[in-house]
């Protein structure tokens, strides 16, 4: 499965957007900017991160959606 991204109107901040992030037609998360410098990754299922430092930072976050009927989705 594909994780695919698409850009929504943010909820409460008027004129403001976010990224949703979405898995097998499943909305799992969304990106949105921090109150400083940087991105927050907001999701009602566990996530966790692996940062690679280097010549260019990478942080991979990871999203693991809850079976279905165990409080998944929106």
């Amino acid at each position: 499965m594909k994780t695919e991204l698409r850009i929504a109107k943010h909820s409460v901040l008027p004129g403001q957007c976010v990224v949703e992030i979405w898995h097998g037609g499943q909305f799992i998360g969304q990106v949105c900017g921090a109150d400083g410098p940087g991105v927050r990754v907001l999701s009602k299922h566990e996530v966790s991160a692996k940062v690679t430092p280097g010549t260019v930072s990478v942080a991979e976050i990871a999203i693991v959606p809850r079976a279905a009927g165990n409080g998944a989705g929106r």
